[in-house]
């Protein structure tokens, strides 16, 4: 019980130790304009409030949890024990400290990768064309691998392999509006790439090829418009229009 236990921790300490290295990695890489930092920074003042006050509330549920576990414990066998009480909390510790860590290394993370795509100025079209298929779908098929990765060196990575230059597009420098954020736009293509692979029979990586290569995202990509706001079936629809319905 007590190599398992320490094991456990091990493991668990190693899997933070892996975190914290990618976290100092991604903190060294510049952040961008002033209101981009300022923006961030905003992110993780909001993020840091949340997380505090969610973990203020998990641990007074885990006290009392380890209060009953260790009672019923004693009950069970007839002697008091500390020892499944205490097994839990550093269970709830360490996933606890993941969670941290994830929560830092995404706040920090976010605006490097916006200042990137930036620095490229490339449309979608152009970045899958010179990805091409095959390098696609190894990105896809080792997503999980990638995504644990510092995700900074793996595009830096397909970057240099594909031979990427720089563009001229920035929707962001050009955007009068409020600014949706990667993920958001990540939804909007996740969800139209899904559709358009079923209603056409096709792959995801042949899906995702055709829309971005399609009218749909160079309109997508506008911040200027609200077409990423329009219904998903909506963006579906004009895509099988070939024009804004």
């Amino acid at each position: 019980m007590a190599a398992l236990l320490i094991l456990v921790i091990v493991a668990a300490l190693l899997a933070l130790g892996y975190a914290a290295f990618n976290f100092i990695g991604v903190k060294k890489l510049d952040e961008g304009t002033d209101r981009m930092s300022e923006i961030a920074e905003a992110i993780r003042v909001g993020a840091n409030a949340f997380i505090t006050y969610e973990y203020k509330i998990i641990g007074i549920v885990v006290v009392i949890i380890a209060i009953i576990f260790a009672a019923i414990f004693s009950v069970q066998y007839g002697k008091f024990s500390w020892e499944p009480s205490v097994c839990f909390i550093i269970g709830v510790v360490m996933s606890a400290s993941a969670g941290w860590v994830g929560m830092k290394i995404a706040t920090y993370a976010n605006v490097r990768v916006s200042n990137t795509a930036r620095k490229t100025k490339n449309i979608r079209a152009d970045i899958v064309n010179q990805l091409g298929k095959e390098r696609l779908e190894k990105i896809y098929d080792l997503a999980d691998v990638y995504h644990c990765d510092n995700i900074e060196r793996v595009s830096d990575d397909f970057i240099e392999e594909a031979q990427i230059g720089i563009g001229t597009f920035d929707n962001v420098g050009e955007c009068k509006y409020s600014i949706p954020s990667h993920w958001d736009i990540g939804k909007v293509y996740k969800r139209l790439i899904k559709q358009v692979a079923k209603y056409e029979n096709i792959s995801i990586i042949d899906a995702l090829i055709k829309v971005y290569n399609s009218f749909i995202s160079t309109k997508i990509d506008d911040y200027n418009s609200s077409v990423y706001y329009e219904n998903p079936s909506c963006i579906f629809e004009s895509y099988k229009e070939n024009k804004m319905l």
